[in-house]
């Protein structure tokens, strides 16, 4: 009986819909092995930290199937759209705010850290509900180039006055999601078509 049931659910359309939505969730699985293979061969150029990185990595692996497609998806979108957006702010269904950057090329690896540092503590500020954010920056695409990842983790717990006013000071002399554009999506996960 336990046999025929699995055929059974792998049968239904919903199923087989579900699981071709899934491929988008692949992306984000490429993004944590690549990580975790730089991290483990010690080829992170720009890390915060062993501890950092492994924390940052390991809270991407912790996402469900669910939301690794959504976030998986996201990535992509921004990615395909890089040329014309720097940066997005995203919030993963587990509550983890997710922060992606895509800067020129010529921009020096250094800078873009910092920068990606910077953007994940305006986050926090603008998403005083979550204590964990996630960066990852890139350069942007271009069709037959390589690039690089850099990773940020920025675990805070509490958020103070003083934390608030710093961000609302860098968030005013740097422009960092000063006037995001603010776009609500929707994802079944057992899409009807």
């Amino acid at each position: 009986m336990g046999d025929d049931l699995w055929k059974r659910i792998i049968a239904k359309e919903e199923y087989k819909r579900k699981q071709t939505a899934n491929e988008d969730s692949y992306i984000w699985d490429g993004l944590i092995e690549r990580f975790a293979q730089d991290f483990l061969g010690g080829q992170l150029e720009f890390a915060p930290g062993p501890s950092e990185t492994e924390r940052a990595f390991r809270q991407m692996a912790r996402e469900d199937r669910f939301a690794r497609r959504i976030l998986g998806k996201s990535f992509k979108e921004f990615m395909d759209n890089s040329q014309r957006v720097l940066s997005r702010m995203m919030n993963s269904p587990s509550g983890v705010v997710y922060v992606f950057l895509a800067l020129p090329r010529e921009i020096p690896r250094k800078a873009r850290v910092a920068e990606l540092g910077n953007r994940c503590f305006v986050a926090r500020g603008l998403n005083q509900q979550s204590m964990h954010v996630v960066g990852i920056a890139t350069e942007r695409y271009e069709k037959g180039q390589g690039f690089s990842l850099d990773l940020c983790n920025l675990f805070k717990p509490t958020w103070s006055a003083q934390n608030q006013k710093h961000m609302e000071a860098m968030q005013k002399d740097l422009g960092y999601f000063s006037s995001p554009k603010v776009t609500r999506d929707s994802e079944d996960e057992y899409p009807n078509t």
